[in-house]
């Protein structure tokens, strides 16, 4: 998950290709990488791009959808593309692990990298004619094949009401954490309450955590969850009312709530560590919709250090957002990537530490030619560099982009 962007600088194809092709010396914050293949890598199959994250080597793992099989034959494919951009075609024997989660219809919502070199991906699948969706998850080894002894044979699926994933992430101890939100057709379309799930690293739910592995709130539309080091965090909306609350969750599944409420603002996600809470998306007051960033102390009050009063307002975006994800690197920059369905169209802001806007990095990313696409997931490597994963406008494949930072 995560970070930032600034003001108006358009690049159509041939810019971004210039850029790809300028020397590493020249490139400056936010421009494309050009020691990563020329700073787009871009996978021959078809598929949307859902998650990506990267290793501890450096290398980025792929999850994508394919597309371009029979929609009852739906597939998840995962690829690993190295630090240069080039493929691991050593990666599941071929290059690309192609396997089914087990429904009619199938997302990943996160790709977890392990400490051994593999990984867990954690998504929801759909069954044929059914309108409520299942949690499913699956763990690889380093080398691309199912780990036998997650889960069962590798997997595991609920089975039993609506937990659409929403997102996941590790704790210290390495067991996964998922929230779902559910879709209650009997309340006027609304989605019902979320719950904050907690499974051992063998794939059990553990028993642990709220006596069951499951820890229900009252808030709808929530948030992938963020580790502190000893509480889960999550945001999620009240009931009738147009605001975002901020949730916390401690190691036994116990609810707590942190001072924060945000009315008509659409945070992009949360990130938590011992130091404090950032938060950044889209202001939507008045009609606008404006970049910001938010930062709070653990307890939930303002963060005076940051921006005015712990809020910093960014660029003005002048498109319908769809997708939006954040990033905050190691030494407090806050990254807020925002993209659009309808035009190839990319916004990555950047944040000072102190809470600025960092004019100095990059600008709106787009590409009329070569087609950015839509987004779906971002990352940063151990340099601190910008990943952004999308699914190409031109061709419907997954892509990776590597940003200058």
């Amino acid at each position: 998950m995560t970070r930032s962007r600034t003001t108006g600088l358009f690049l159509t194809g041939a810019m971004a290709l210039a850029l790809a092709t300028t020397s590493t010396a020249l490139a400056d914050p936010g421009d494309l990488d050009p020691t990563f293949d020329g700073g787009r890598v871009e996978l021959p199959q078809q598929g949307r791009n859902d998650a990506i994250a990267v290793e501890g080597s450096g290398s980025v793992l792929v999850a994508s959808v394919n597309r371009s099989d029979s929609i009852v034959d739906q597939r998840v494919k995962v690829s690993r593309i190295l630090p240069d951009g080039s493929v691991d075609g050593s990666y599941a024997g071929d290059g690309t692990l192609s396997l089914q989660l087990g429904g009619f219809q199938e997302f990943v919502s996160a790709v977890l990298p392990l400490d051994d070199g593999g990984a867990v991906l954690v998504g929801s699948v759909r069954d044929f004619d059914a309108e409520e969706s299942n949690l499913a998850m699956v763990r690889l080894s380093a080398a691309g094949v199912v780990v036998g002894s997650f889960g069962d044979a590798g997997f595991f699926r609920t089975t039993d009401g609506d937990t659409r994933t929403v997102g996941a992430t590790l704790d210290d101890d390495g067991r996964i954490v998922v929230t779902t939100s559910g879709y209650a057709g009997d309340q006027d379309g609304l989605l019902a309450p979320g719950a904050v799930l907690r499974f051992t690293a063998d794939g059990d739910p553990d028993g642990s955590f709220s006596g069951d592995g499951v820890a229900p709130t009252k808030l709808r539309n929530l948030s992938a969850p963020s580790f502190d080091g000893s509480l889960v965090l999550v945001l999620g909306d009240g009931r009738g009312c147009e605001c975002r609350r901020l949730v916390s969750i401690d190691d036994a599944g116990v609810k707590g709530s942190v001072a924060v409420r945000f009315d008509r603002r659409r945070p992009a996600g949360v990130i938590a560590d011992a130091s404090g809470i950032t938060l950044s998306g889209l202001d939507r007051r008045g009609g606008r919709r404006i970049v910001f960033a938010m930062r709070r102390l653990p307890d939930g009050s303002k963060d005076a250090s940051f921006g005015a009063g712990g809020l910093t307002i960014g660029t003005e975006v002048f498109r319908k957002d769809e997708w939006m994800d954040m990033e905050v690197d190691e030494s407090g920059r806050v990254y807020v990537a925002i993209g659009n369905f309808s035009g190839p169209f990319y916004l990555v802001q950047r944040f000072t530490d102190a809470g600025s806007v960092d004019d100095s990095f990059g600008g709106v990313v787009g590409g009329t030619d070569e087609g950015l696409g839509v987004g779906a997931d971002t990352a940063l490597d151990a340099e601190q560099r910008l990943y952004i994963g999308v699914m190409t406008r031109e061709h419907s494949h997954p892509a990776v982009y590597r940003l200058e930072v």
